[in-house]
């Protein structure tokens, strides 16, 4: 194909579909640009359901058709801010079931945002932890049988997660509800 019909094919492709409906679409390279997104992900939001099957041109390249752009910008959208493909695919399975997909997405919003204040939880806890590590390396020294007394001191991982249970039932008033 010579480079100025590869431009064309490039920019815009005219598709068929079975019905003899026809649209305008797009080869993956030049949806790469534009959004900035691999062609390996498309690839993927294809293979995993998320796109739709893409139509291939007469050169045997992917075209990504104009009514499933929005689509892709939302999968994107949503990546970017940290939506998992669980949870991308729940948001467009609401869309392509007829249901409320603001209530999904505000439904998925929340368990988001309880999931990272307890990351931010778990970071402060770890952070207190690397201070006093921090503390004994200021008043510690090595020693022949000892690689780093600091560490060495610090408890076991599962004794974190018992001070954080007993934290988290010191929490809890009457009733069972939290403080």
């Amino acid at each position: 194909m010579r480079k100025e019909e590869e431009d064309v094919d490039a920019r815009a492709t005219l598709l068929s579909s079975a019905d003899g409906h026809q649209e305008r679409g797009f080869r993956i390279d030049r949806i790469r640009r534009s959004l900035g997104v691999t062609s390996r992900a498309v690839r993927f939001y294809e293979q995993s359901g998320l796109l739709p099957r893409l139509p291939r041109n007469l050169s045997g390249y992917r075209v990504v058709p104009e009514s499933v752009l929005p689509r892709l910008r939302t999968i994107l959208r949503a990546r970017r801010l940290g939506f998992s493909l669980r949870e991308v695919r729940e948001i467009l399975s609401a869309f392509d079931e007829g249901e409320e997909v603001c209530e999904t997405t505000r439904q998925v919003l929340l368990r988001k945002r309880r999931h990272i204040q307890q990351a931010i939880q778990d970071l402060k806890a770890l952070d207190l932890q690397i201070q006093g590590i921090l503390k004994r390396c200021e008043s510690s020294r090595s020693s022949a049988s000892s690689i780093c007394p600091a560490i060495e001191a610090t408890p076991p991982a599962g004794t974190l997660a018992l001070l954080k249970d007993s934290r988290k039932n010191q929490n809890v008033g009457k009733g069972g509800e939290e403080k």
